[in-house]
């Protein structure tokens, strides 16, 4: 509604970053702004300096400063739609369609580099230092707050301003702003000291003792062991099976996550193939992950120096030597716009490094569930280019289609058949998509006695009714994504009720256990006084599973992300889930109201109504209604059927038969096994 007449009238800029140089570029339009057209400007970011001035500029001219304060949990549209989501499942894929409208006619052919140049602009982001500057997908989800601020404040019908640090695409970007009623103005690119400082402070805060002796290590190796000296000892004439370690290894603990869950199967793959291959600091090889993976027959291979913390002689240190990759067909990066220019180049030199690595170690098969990145499209890529086959597995459920986890490899390994069709509508690359079921449900059986001594102990000190709690990560920074104070809220809730009601157990299956009492904050006091009750478990590891399997009724905080909600449904655990940000565009949202609730009054009502009397409420938590279309299998065997088509890959590759042949043939095997129905041939291919 426009403002009465007698009102000032302002006019509304936004400003990603206030600073020195945006105050002095703006000095002549503030000192010609009237009282009765006053400026208003939104602030997110800030430079100390540029405050103080902006403070001083406002009591001398017509203008006024304030900081865009938001949290992302609690921004919705009119409709009740989470403003964040909305632009992860539906924006996102709007700007991806501009991007994919100017592509130069000759890079559309190449199906990989063209899926790699339409989801790696969009996929990179940085939530937590001055690197969110540089990306896309942070410009996208600000244009659209922005969007949201003036539709709440009631702002005049004068099309905003938003003033962003120049980044790639951004033709395109104004473009997609303009079609939100936003103008898009630019900054020039974002420079600055504390990018570099925030990088620095990164890799000194991960040096340590293990780090530092590592590297010397590696360094003493390289002197005394010529290049031409070295062996790896992991080469061998037979063709290997790589598997990336991003998880926790807990390789001879069956009940709990790991990379190789589907090692060991019955007719399936055997420690003897795998080439286990470590990067980074998070999860180094250490001395008893050596011997484990000794034991089991499971070579490894470090991507860098700190990545192992053993003798390169046990695993060695992989170095890309340039001059022994074979030269690729360059794409002249010259004839095409810049911004594609820079991820052609990337995809190149990911390509390359992994070209060089497979001949390396003749590797010929390949699987990881880690898809968000672009880099694994490189990697499919190279794979090919060596006569071998790529896979990715699915590991979160993934209720809604996105460009962000579109697949560029071979074969897909699915939860179930509705899988097949947000592949197709994400854009994936592949060439058979396998329904195999829920990956994690080998676990269940391994879970069942220790979920049974955990509830005797919570019985045990006077809990009649027990519930199992699964939260979401959160962040410092809650205008990008939940904040602490969002699991602040959500865990007193559930403790107070704890300490209220005597006959109530409660189980806590935290996403990021490790970090879980700083973020809660002065809630942590109250989380201290449940489990002096003894009805309170907090797992410091484990699965969803663990704790639903000792629970009346689980709790999955989130509907968005579902995964933990559905392992605790296929484990056969009765399972609620939460809608607190607002997202009824979820299919989980056709298990019904006795399943979906949106505020935790409403939940508890019903848990009450259920503890009283079950009868009352038969079909809470039930999810039969849909459980056959999540996983068309919930047999405990989902490991098994994946680890038996990979053997059947990897032998027929060994066999130096072509890839296309192997996979043609893998393929009608499984599906006289396990149905028809369960294989899908992408309609390209």
């Amino acid at each position: 509604m426009p403002p009465a007449p007698s009102e000032p009238r302002f006019k509304t800029i936004y400003v990603e970053r206030l600073t020195l140089a945006w105050l002095y570029q703006h000095a002549i339009r503030f000192f010609q702004s009237s009282p009765k057209n006053k400026i208003k400007v939104y602030y997110l970011d800030y430079e100390n300096l540029a405050l103080i001035l902006a403070h001083g500029l406002a009591c001398i001219y017509p203008i006024v400063f304030e900081e865009f304060r938001f949290q992302a949990a609690d921004i919705r549209g009119k409709d009740g739609v989470s403003i964040r989501l909305r632009v992860l499942y539906e924006e996102l894929p709007l700007m991806a369609s501009l991007i994919f409208r100017d592509i130069p006619a000759q890079l559309q052919s190449d199906k990989r580099l063209f899926l790699y140049l339409m989801k790696a602009p969009l996929t990179s982001y940085d939530l937590y230092s001055d690197g969110k500057y540089y990306h896309l997908r942070q410009a996208i989800i600000l244009i659209n707050f922005v969007r949201w601020h003036i539709d709440k404040k009631g702002v005049p019908l004068e099309v905003p301003q938003l003033y962003l640090y120049q980044r790639c695409f951004f033709q395109q970007l104004c473009e997609y702003a303009q079609s939100k009623g936003v103008t898009l103005c630019s900054m020039k690119p974002y420079r600055s000291w504390r990018i570099s400082w925030q990088r620095t402070t990164k890799i000194f805060s991960k040096l340590n003792g293990k780090v530092m002796g590592s590297l010397l290590r590696h360094a003493w190796w390289r002197f005394f062991n010529p290049k031409d000296s070295r062996q790896d000892n992991v080469f061998a004439s037979e063709a290997k099976f790589l598997v990336e370690s991003r998880l926790d290894f807990n390789l001879n603990n069956p009940q709990l996550v790991s990379d190789l869950f589907f090692l060991n199967a019955q007719d399936g793959v055997q420690g003897k193939d795998v080439l286990l291959v470590f990067n980074g600091t998070f999860n180094p090889v250490s001395e008893d992950k050596f011997k484990a993976m000794h034991q089991a027959g499971i070579k490894a291979v470090a991507l860098s120096p700190q990545s192992s913390f053993v003798s390169p002689a046990q695993v060695p240190v992989f170095s890309c030597d340039k001059s022994k990759i074979a030269p690729q067909k360059r794409r002249h990066d010259s004839d095409f716009p810049g911004d594609y220019a820079q991820f052609i180049a990337a995809y190149e030199r990911a390509r390359s490094y992994w070209e060089g690595f497979f001949k390396r170690y003749n590797i010929k098969l390949w699987t990881s569930f880690y898809k968000n990145e672009p880099e694994h499209i490189a990697m499919a890529d190279a794979l090919s280019a060596v006569e071998g086959v790529s896979a990715i597995y699915q590991r979160s459920y993934e209720p809604n289609s996105s460009i962000l986890v579109a697949s560029g490899g071979d074969i897909i390994f699915s939860f179930s058949n509705i899988e097949y069709d947000f592949e197709m509508q994400k854009g994936s690359e592949f060439r058979y998509h396998v329904a195999a079921g829920y990956l994690g449900d080998c676990r269940f059986e391994h879970l069942k006695p220790g979920a049974k001594q955990l509830r005797q102990r919570l019985t045990s000190a006077g809990a009649r009714h027990i519930v199992a709690y699964f939260d979401e990560a959160t962040i410092d920074d809650g205008r990008w994504f939940f904040g602490h104070r969002f699991v602040q809220d959500n865990y007193a809730f559930w403790l107070e009720k704890l300490l209220q009601e005597p006959d109530l157990g409660l189980i806590f299956k935290p996403k990021a256990p490790n970090t879980l009492r700083h973020r809660l904050g002065a809630v942590e006091k109250l989380l201290s006084r449940a489990q002096q009750t003894g009805r309170c478990y907090l797992f410091e590891e484990g699965t969803p599973a663990a704790a639903s399997l000792a629970s009346d009724i689980a709790v999955h905080e989130s509907i968005f992300a579902g995964t933990a909600g559905l392992e605790s449904a296929l484990a056969g655990s009765r399972t609620i889930l939460m809608d607190l940000e607002g997202w009824p565009l979820s299919p989980l949202y056709e298990l019904g109201d006795d399943v979906v609730f949106k505020d935790w009054n409403s939940a508890w009502q019903a848990c009450s109504e259920y503890f009283k009397n079950p009868l009352r409420r038969p079909k809470l938590g039930d999810w039969s209604a849909m459980i056959d279309q999540l996983d068309p299998f919930h047999d405990g065997l989902a490991a098994y059927r994946m680890s038996g088509y990979l053997k059947e890959l990897l032998e027929g590759l060994r066999r130096s038969e072509a890839p296309v042949e192997v996979m043609d043939r893998v393929a009608e095997n499984y599906a006289r096994r396990w149905g028809k129905d369960k294989i899908h041939r992408f309609p390209r291919k």
